[in-house]
């Protein structure tokens, strides 16, 4: 590409450009939508991290014939999406980045769980007699409580700069 750093909005446009006539579904379902978060993160890290430079230059050119794998069904969109999901765990491991929504949706799923636990033990304990109301309620409360805490901790590592 080229040795100028690319902005979000840059690297939209180019993917737009790229992904011109991919059917929606087929980018939701290869999760494409990732990549104009994705390139920057790869594209700023490639100065200082070997793997993240031949990462960067795989996707970079692997964005070009995606759009062509995905409408003939190509085996190679699958080593795109391990190349996808190597870098994140490449991201995460070597350079403590993960993608946003990742975290919030983590605690929302342990709080549901942790809530509908606690409302059962509560109900149990209680004799309160009302087993799937009180369960509800507590999952209620965990998924708030969780959705609380997962939005604190995304906003620490989104000024940490740790999100992508």
């Amino acid at each position: 590409m080229t040795n100028q750093q690319q902005s979000k909005a840059e690297w939209h446009k180019i993917l737009n450009e790229r992904f011109s006539g991919t059917p929606r579904e087929a980018a939701r379902y290869y999760g494409i939508e990732i990549l104009p978060r994705l390139m920057p993160c790869l594209e700023k890290n490639k100065q200082s991290c070997k793997v993240c430079t031949q990462h960067f230059m795989d996707m970079d050119n692997m964005t070009v014939h995606a759009p062509e794998w995905m409408k003939k069904n190509d085996p190679q969109i699958e080593r795109f999406q391990q190349l996808m999901e190597e870098i994140g765990k490449h991201l995460k491991s070597a350079h403590g980045i993960m993608p946003g929504g990742m975290i919030l949706s983590r605690f929302v799923a342990v709080g549901l769980l942790a809530g509908a636990l606690a409302g059962l033990i509560i109900s149990f304990t209680t004799k309160a007699g009302d087993i799937a109301g009180s369960t509800m309620l507590g999952a209620v409360v965990g998924i708030f409580v969780a959705w609380i805490a997962g939005k604190i901790r995304e906003n620490s590592l989104r000024k940490a700069q740790k999100l992508f």
